[in-house]
């Protein structure tokens, strides 16, 4: 069986010979190949010739490089602060109007939350109108309401909206706008309703005339703030549609001033180079503080000076 196969491959090889066609060889078809490449390389040199290293990657200038190597929160520092000097207005508004849209969003919603939790509670009128509550109701809880809600929302927004919007990679416009809105419920609806009843159930504790059963487990816990915010659940459709219609509206804006302010960065070496040096000048709140608390003679000391392994790099 053996020389039968060989014979059968002396064979076809003779055939393919005799008949003058390509040899089957695998040295033969190698040296066939390398033929054909340098056929094809001298008929059009760039088809084949190997990309260089500029056109493998993007050109950028030199504040983009040194922007990219700096940690997201560097980023997102620096460009808080090119934005809050940027010279033209629309964009500079764009970009910082829409944390105070967000403020006053939730110090409105916290307030009117509050203030009919407040009412049913304290005063024992879900329906007294919004000035006779303020006035005849304690403010403890409608004050602390407020703040919470609007502190609540400032840190939260650092956290998960300002490092995208600031931040060298490309946001997810839906990605962010679903962010800012729940960022805005959590902090302008959730917060205020949640807290305000146990702040108007703790002030009707200190009333000398009216005894109140303390709180004892935690199904007690919950009850009273299930049972404390029923009062506030008419609101909520109101309060829901304006929450979500001013964070849209404030990341679209927040949106289309990045997308302006990177793009004049990207074409605008020069004026890129000065405000970015312009903003690296400029000293946060945090930074005025110490420098503040650093002068005080008696509080000096407490502020220790940055070691040069720990200080931010610089663009």
């Amino acid at each position: 069986l053996v020389t039968t196969l060989s014979a059968f491959i002396i064979g076809v090889e003779m055939a393919a010979q005799s008949s003058g066609g390509p040899s089957t060889d695998i040295v033969d078809l190698w040296k066939r190949s390398e033929e054909l490449v340098k056929i094809s390389a001298v008929k059009s040199p760039q088809a084949i010739a190997p990309a260089s290293s500029s056109q493998l990657s993007t050109e950028r200038s030199a504040i983009w490089t040194n922007l990219s190597q700096l940690s997201p929160a560097d980023q997102a520092t620096i460009m808080s602060r090119l934005a809050a000097t940027w010279p033209y207005a629309k964009e500079r508004r764009a970009l910082n109007w829409p944390v105070h849209a967000g403020i006053i969003a939730n110090c409105l919603t916290s307030a009117a939350i509050c203030t009919k939790i407040n009412a049913d509670m304290v005063l024992y009128n879900a329906k007294t109108p919004f000035l006779e509550a303020v006035k005849k109701a304690p403010k403890a809880p409608f004050v602390f309401g407020i703040y919470s809600s609007g502190v609540t929302f400032f840190v939260m927004h650092q956290i998960f909206i300002s490092p995208s919007i600031f931040g060298e990679a490309r946001p997810c416009s839906s990605c962010l706008m679903s962010t800012a809105a729940a960022v805005a419920l959590t902090s302008g609806v959730a917060v205020p309703m949640l807290s305000t009843p146990y702040l108007a159930y703790y002030i009707l504790l200190q009333r000398s005339t009216d005894k109140f059963p303390p709180m004892k487990s935690m199904m007690d816990v919950m009850t009273l703030c299930w049972e404390g915010s029923r009062a506030a659940r008419p609101l909520l459709p109101a309060v829901v549609a304006f929450q979500v219609a001013v964070a849209t509206a404030a990341t679209y804006a927040a949106l289309w001033g990045r997308s302006r302010l990177f793009d004049t960065l990207d074409s605008d070496v020069e004026l890129a180079r000065d405000l970015m040096v312009g903003a690296q000048s400029q000293m946060g709140m945090k930074e005025k503080v110490l420098d503040w608390i650093a002068k005080v003679p008696l509080l000096g000391g407490v502020v220790k000076e940055t070691p040069p392994e720990q200080e931010r790099i610089k663009v």
